[in-house]
């Protein structure tokens, strides 16, 4: 159990796991792991268009966003990024 003594859980966050999932053998307390978070939008964010939005809208009158832009309109408040830092999850 020593291998799990930094383990953070975070509220909500579990999974059941899959009736077809099976042990294929032990960890290794020293491999590292990736995972990837995906924070909430804005909650103030407009919808997204939908693909049926896209097929309607000829595509001289489509707009793109910058990255930047998207950024500002739909990436997570600087709060929530800081919540997940202040979890110990993640560095920020």
């Amino acid at each position: 159990m020593a291998a799990y003594s930094n383990r953070k859980r975070f509220a909500g966050s579990a999974r059941p796991r899959h009736p077809d999932s099976k042990l294929i053998g032990p960890l290794d307390p020293n491999e590292n792991v990736s995972v990837m978070l995906l924070i909430r939008a804005r909650p103030a964010s407009p919808p997204l268009p939908t693909f049926a939005d896209w097929q309607k809208t000829p595509p001289v009158k489509r707009k793109f966003l910058s990255v930047d832009d998207y950024v500002k309109m739909y990436g997570a408040t600087n709060g929530d990024i800081k919540a997940v830092g202040r979890s110990g999850i993640i560095e920020c």
